[in-house]
């Protein structure tokens, strides 16, 4: 929650530690314990306090991922199940939400979470957006696009099938371009356990024993090939949409070719943008001290006070060592799309620059879904 070191609670659920006044703790709790975002949204009770013997200690996941254990009982789910949403990523048992069979594919806590899905399924069907008009643009921005691309695609029967095969390997393609350039501009992100390499599994959206990666999707700026070839990717932005309310971008990286052309500076520009259309209203991120003054000063982000970070465990935002939590409010509507084509225009010549070119690969090689 606050980023600095000291005397800290593990969680039994997650690899998050907590100082316990960042969790609104007297004092260290006796036997296990479990952080706000495993915890049920509802009981604020955990998993472990189902009776069924088939489900105690089984750790929480998304609706699909208990078939086998839930297939051993004809009565149906325990009440005390936990359940993932899979849009806000939160969890519920059973009972609180009223769901007494095993969901069949993704599930939602409510039709918020639904809806907001949808529309981001709807953004990913779209394919790209040319920029232009809304982005202020001008000639120099000619076979530039955005895309939305979500990585468990890319292994979807289903898709391959709905898809022309050729596009299916070209979005395949486009993942496998997506993460190289998010490993060229990082060291390894390890779990501090396995020492497994993370980043390859945010970029495809998938999950690695306690880390759960399946929400996110990657945001890519490309330029059209003059060749016919595929589209080059000029800057790469991981994002994770929780709620209306919250949305996390850990990663933003442009290859080493593309920098200085101010090519992030596009891509936070358009990024918010999109959020905007699909009625997201702030959008939350990590920053190491030397470019957490760059953040906050080129495009509006700020420190979070105590209670905002308090009320963002409820979420399982990625956290870092040494790395402080900025957050810009998205809530603009068409007047912050005027605002960002006029910024766009008067600062033609700054964006060209790009932000300072730091190299974060030395900071930050091990970390956890929570620090303290």
């Amino acid at each position: 929650v606050c980023s600095d070191g000291g005397e800290l609670i593990c969680c039994e659920g997650c690899p998050g530690a907590f100082h316990k006044e960042c969790v609104g703790l007297t004092e260290i709790p006796e036997g296990d314990w479990f952080c706000p975002a495993c915890r049920c949204q509802v009981c604020q009770k955990s998993h472990v306090n189902s009776q069924d013997p088939l489900l105690v200690g089984l750790q929480p996941t998304s609706a699909a991922s208990f078939a086998a254990g839930i297939a051993k009982k004809a009565k149906g789910l325990d009440p005390c199940t936990m359940l993932i949403c899979d849009q806000c990523q939160r969890e519920f048992h059973a009972g609180c939400r009223h769901v007494r069979q095993l969901p069949r594919g993704d599930w939602y806590c409510g039709e918020e979470c639904r809806a907001l899905s949808n529309r981001c399924r709807d953004v990913c069907a779209a394919g790209e957006r040319p920029l232009g008009g809304s982005s202020g643009g001008g000639e120099e921005e000619n076979g530039l696009s955005t895309l939305l691309l979500d990585g468990r695609a890319s292994k979807d029967a289903a898709l391959a099938r709905l898809t022309k095969q050729e596009e299916h390997e070209q979005r395949k393609r486009l993942i496998r371009r997506c993460t190289n350039v998010i490993s060229e501009c990082f060291l390894p992100m390890k779990d501090a356990r396995t020492q497994k390499n993370m980043l390859p599994l945010i970029v495809r959206a998938k999950q690695c024993g306690p880390h759960d990666f399946t929400g996110f999707k990657t945001f890519v700026l490309r330029r059209r090939s003059e060749n016919g070839g595929d589209p080059e990717v000029l800057c790469v932005a991981t994002v994770r949409i929780f709620s209306p309310g919250c949305a996390e971008m850990p990663f933003i990286a442009v290859p080493f070719a593309h920098r200085g052309k101010g090519h992030s500076t596009r891509t936070m520009r358009e990024l918010p943008a999109m959020l905007r259309r699909l009625g997201v209203t702030h959008l939350v991120l990590p920053a190491l001290g030397e470019i957490k003054e760059f953040w906050e000063q080129k495009f509006g982000f700020r420190a979070m006070d105590p209670e905002e970070r308090k009320d963002l465990l409820k979420y399982k935002i990625l956290r870092f060592p040494g790395c402080t939590l900025l957050m810009k409010c998205l809530d603009g509507g068409l007047q912050g799309e005027a605002d960002a084509a006029e910024a766009a225009g008067a600062d033609a010549a700054e964006e060209a620059a790009g932000p300072p070119e730091i190299d974060l690969r030395e900071d930050t090689d091990t970390f956890e879904d929570f620090d303290g």
